[in-house]
C-alpha cells in the first residue's frame, strides 16, 4: 500500500522520538497511511549513533550529511515538523518542539482531501 500521507522531521528531536515510541505512528494508529520520517543533518556520524543508541526511534532515520534536504525545505532551525500529502505537496509545517495533540491534528488534517482542509 502506498502511504497517504507524510511526516518528515527535521533534526533529531527528543521530544518527537518520545512521542512516536510511546506509539502514535505505529501500525497501531494510523497504518500503513502515514509514513513517518526522521532527517539527521548538521551533526557528526558519532553524535548522532549515540543518540539513536540512547533514543532507538520507532520510524527510519536518513541522514542528510550535506544537509541539502535542510537547504531545499527551507529549514531555519530544529525541530522542524513537514507534513507532506501523497502528492508530494508540503501541507504545513511546525516550527519547534510539537505536543502529542498537535501532531495527532496535524496528521488527522493531513489525511483529509485538501479542498475539505481549507473551507
Amino acid at each position: 500500500m502506498r502511504w497517504k500521507a507524510a511526516l518528515v522531521a527535521a533534526g533529531a528531536c527528543t521530544a518527537l522520538v518520545l512521542i512516536l515510541a510511546r506509539g502514535f505512528g505505529t501500525d497501531r494508529q494510523y497504518g500503513e497511511q502515514v509514513a513517518f520520517l526522521g532527517v539527521v543533518f548538521e551533526d557528526t556520524s558519532e553524535n548522532v549513533e549515540q543518540f539513536l543508541k540512547r533514543r532507538p526511534p520507532t520510524y527510519p532515520q536518513l541522514w542528510d550529511p550535506l544537509s541539502q534536504m535542510a537547504v531545499d525545505y527551507g529549514v531555519a532551525g530544529v525541530p522542524e515538523t513537514y507534513f507532506i500529502d501523497g502528492k508530494g505537496i508540503i501541507r504545513a509545517k511546525h516550527v519547534g518542539p510539537i505536543s502529542p495533540e498537535e501532531l495527532s491534528a496535524r496528521v488527522k488534517d493531513l489525511l483529509q482531501p485538501l479542498a475539505e482542509v481549507q473551507r
